[in-house]
């Protein structure tokens, strides 16, 4: 069978090599013939070619950094004048979050902009000056990444793009990369409860926990309902808010267990009562609190027994 190889003539430079092919066969062995020649194209400079990609990269990088610290901490102060000026938030247990890495804040879900008052509480104050409590959040893909635009302002803000309906292995395993470089927030109900009662949490993100062995911190918050009722696009004004952060989630005894489908369901079980403890907490408060003239009324009260009392200890 015919064999082709490369042939070099000498006689041009070594700035243009001339380049041909022939073919050996017993007839016309001794006279190849040539079937195409043409002049080798002069190499590239891998050095700089390699220099300029990594400079051009850091630059790239940098600016996306830039960007995203910019945005997620401006979205924070935004968030700031909204929930705790334009409506009344009350925050008990604020400093439980910390800002060490690898802390997942596992919270309630009732509204859309429910994110918004999780960033907040996740970087404000601390956010300028710590890029680290920068927080990531899990988000539809369907939603915030549906064009390039809205792509580009979901990747700043530092969304993770995870398919609703299916199970996602892929979109874990980069919260699962992602989560022991800084702090993340997530709803383990998976979507929004309508009602206000807790859903079943979902196993993912048991699995995301034991993974990363992180520290959960549980969040319940009510009364975002009323500042973004269902239908609605715009938030409202002058309501109440109340924020309730637990201690952190001792889990241990469960990070010593083997990984497994039964072992995501038990940790995730763990975390939904954290939860539901707080929501007690925050009912029993909200049953205990008085409506604002009966408090008016009683403070009155209090300042007109007020020369009473000082007699009777004088």
């Amino acid at each position: 069978m015919p064999s082709v190889e490369p042939h070099q003539k000498h006689t041009e430079p070594a700035s243009a090599v001339i380049l041909s092919l022939k073919l050996n066969s017993p007839a016309t062995e001794s006279q190849p013939e040539v079937l195409f020649e043409t002049e080798a194209l002069p190499l590239p400079s891998v050095k700089r070619m390699g220099l300029t990609r990594r400079v051009g990269r850091r630059l790239l990088a940098a600016v996306n950094f830039v960007a995203t610290y910019l945005m997620i901490n401006v979205t924070g102060f935004i968030g700031g004048i909204l929930f705790r000026v334009l409506n009344r938030t009350r925050i008990y247990g604020r400093w439980n979050i910390g800002v060490s890495k690898n802390t997942l804040l596992a919270s309630n879900h009732r509204t859309m902009i429910d994110s918004y008052l999780l960033g907040h509480l996740s970087t404000w104050p601390f956010g300028w000056i710590l890029p680290r409590v920068l927080p990531y959040h899990p988000a539809a893909k369907e939603n915030f990444f549906r064009n390039r635009i809205i792509g580009w302002f979901s990747w700043r803000w530092r969304c993770i793009p995870v398919r609703r309906g299916v199970k996602d292995f892929a979109a874990l395993r980069v919260m699962t990369e992602t989560l022991p470089k800084g702090q993340m927030c997530i709803f383990p109900e998976g979507t929004r409860s309508r009602t206000g009662e807790l859903k079943e949490g979902r196993p993912g993100t048991g699995k995301l926990i034991h993974d990363t062995r992180c520290k959960v911190v549980p969040i319940y918050h009510s009364g975002m309902e009323t500042v973004l009722p269902v239908g609605t696009a715009w938030p409202r004004i002058f309501r109440r808010i109340e924020v309730n952060i637990g201690k952190p989630i001792d889990m241990s005894d469960l990070y010593a267990l083997p990984a497994s489908k039964e072992t995501s369901k038990i940790v995730i079980e763990r975390v939904m009562e954290a939860i539901a403890e707080l929501k007690a907490e925050s009912e029993a408060r909200a049953a205990a609190r008085v409506p604002w003239f009966v408090a008016v009324k009683r403070g009155f009260a209090r300042v007109a027994d007020l020369p009473l009392s000082l007699g009777r200890r004088f």
